[in-house]
């Protein structure tokens, strides 16, 4: 079951019954038809997307690359 942070009350119906699920600082564990709901109508937390890692530079071979000027022979 999904953990989630509710930041706006609301009410979703699982059989017969209806429940209040109410805004929360914490992580509450909902069913995933709840979290799927929640998630669909903005119920939840907005979630800042995770940061994908900096592809890493690739080592260069071969030759060094010369410099632009005087130097070069």
């Amino acid at each position: 079951m999904p953990k989630v942070t509710i930041n706006k009350a609301f009410h979703f119906r699982e059989g017969a019954g209806v429940k209040r699920y109410i805004a929360s600082e914490e992580e509450v564990e909902v069913s995933q038809a709840v979290a799927d709901h929640a998630k669909a109508h903005g119920f939840l937390d907005d979630e800042k997307p995770a940061q994908a890692p900096k592809p890493a530079q690739p080592v260069q071979r071969g030759r060094e690359p010369q410099p632009a000027g005087d130097d070069v022979k």
